[in-house]
């Protein structure tokens, strides 16, 4: 069954998704042209590898701590902390503590 992606004007509710026996549960509540945003449940010590996103992104940590390696070192994201990452940013996440970040894509138009 595909996902039900949210619509513009409509009400997204973002508490923490179920974790399936302690792994990472990725949700993408919104998708348009331009846009889409991601929701990551991290269990602490589980993450995403190093990879780059071809548009602008902002990662939301909306509950925990994660861990973002970067080119130029790591930064700490608590709860309801964020930071903006250029295109082609090379980052790596993992989580600290049990997290949920919300993750904005930006796509540049065809």
């Amino acid at each position: 069954m595909a996902l039900k992606h949210a619509a513009f004007l409509d009400v997204i509710d973002i508490r923490t998704p179920h974790r399936e026996h302690g792994e990472a549960v990725s949700v993408s509540l919104m998708k348009t042209a331009h846009m889409q945003l991601l929701q990551l449940a991290l269990p602490a010590g589980k993450g995403l590898p190093q990879h780059a996103v071809a548009g602008e992104i902002t990662i939301h940590c909306i509950a925990g701590e994660v861990s973002l390696a970067l080119r130029d070192g790591v930064r700490q994201l608590r709860e309801n902390q964020l930071v903006a990452l250029a295109a082609h940013e090379p980052h790596a996440l993992q989580a600290v503590r049990d997290a949920t970040v919300l993750v904005t894509v930006l796509h540049a138009p065809a």
